[in-house]
């Protein structure tokens, strides 16, 4: 969860950069290049990537001297080695999911893998990219990128017989712009580590036990000095409320405000009686009388009923698909509906 979380912060990091150097940031800077052509494979070309320039170091075939060549290549250079495939060999599909979904992103297309694609999560490398995040909506835009892992088959295993493994796949787009796949999982920590990783978890945990404290106390200082700065602002609309009262005004048009959008507190009173167990809200808005629901239920399509149930609530209906995720099992759904005219309760 915390890898998924900081990588989720590294993206939003990386999207402030302008688009040149986004490009190059999507490869290894210093790298040995494989280049893989189509099939059939009888031929690996090699090529030297430092700083962004490459050199070609001539034509490897593989038999034993030609992976013998790449061995003693990727030793000398002491840079990730990585496989450059044609554009065409890389698949893609657009993806729109919940904007939810975005923190749990690499699990849960590996869980959804064999419902948006043929293959299973374990058939193939995979990797995204983001297009757009739809705010408004509350959907997120993605390119799944994914290679099946028979076409890379023979070339990986005669590597492997050569004792080396690359690290990255790489395929350029229509633009030009690189595509890069992880071809590794993510590296495990080593046992040796372990005390070091306790005593850092042990030091965030005393962390995050004393930072609401520390928050608290200058908060508290924060809002003593606001409340001073205030204060004649209060006593203004003490003096303008009190007048207000000396003419009665008509409650009518408080009345009508109430009923066009709604009363919040018994919206949410409502919802908590209507929504069934196992359903938890991340997010809800109210405007205008338009009602917002995002969050995750055991049982989304229930939902949709229990909304109807309610003379209150009408046009309930999912504002995006419904996508599952693996741990915990549940559902996380969006959901759009409109108010009727409200009435004091």
């Amino acid at each position: 969860m915390i890898n998924e979380v900081l990588m989720w912060w590294l993206q939003r990091m990386r999207e402030l950069l302008p688009l040149r150097l986004r490009r190059a940031g999507d490869r290894p800077a210093d790298a040995l290049i494989v280049d893989v052509p189509a099939a059939p494979v009888r031929q690996l070309a090699l090529v030297m990537r430092r700083r962004g320039r490459e050199t070609a170091r001539g034509l490897v075939g593989l038999d034993v001297a030609g992976l013998d060549a790449v061995r003693m290549a990727a030793a000398a250079v002491r840079a990730p080695l990585v496989l450059r495939m044609p554009a065409m060999a890389l698949l893609e599909r657009p993806i729109a999911l919940p904007l939810a979904a975005e923190r749990a992103l690499g699990s849960m297309l590996r869980y959804e893998m064999d419902r948006l694609t043929p293959f299973t999560a374990e058939q193939v490398f995979f990797s995204w990219r983001v297009d757009l995040r739809d705010v408004v909506r509350r959907q997120l835009h993605l390119r799944l990128l994914l290679l099946p892992r028979a076409a890379l088959a023979p070339v990986l295993d005669a590597l492997s017989r050569s004792g080396v493994a690359p690290e990255w796949l790489e395929a350029p787009d229509a633009a030009g712009a690189p595509r890069t796949v992880p071809l590794r999982p993510p590296p495990v920590p080593r046992p040796g580590r372990k005390v070091l990783a306790v005593a850092a978890a042990a030091c965030l945990g005393l962390g995050a036990i004393a930072m609401p404290f520390i928050r608290q106390a200058q908060e508290a200082g924060s809002l003593a000095q606001r409340i001073a700065a205030l204060q004649p602002q209060v006593a203004q609309a003490q003096a303008l409320r009190r007048k207000l009262a000396a003419q009665a005004p008509d409650d009518d048009v408080f009345a009508g405000e109430q009923a066009r959008v709604g009363d919040a507190l018994q919206v949410l009173a409502m919802l908590t009686d209507l929504l069934p167990d196992g359903t938890y809200l991340n997010d809800l808005r109210l405007r205008a009388g338009q009602l917002d629901l995002d969050g995750v239920s055991t049982n989304a399509a229930q939902l949709i009923p229990a909304l109807a149930a309610s003379p209150l609530i009408r046009n309930a209906a999912f504002a995006a698909p419904v996508t599952r995720i693996a741990n915990p099992p549940a559902e996380v759904m969006a959901i759009h509906a409109e108010l009727a005219p409200w009435t004091a309760r």
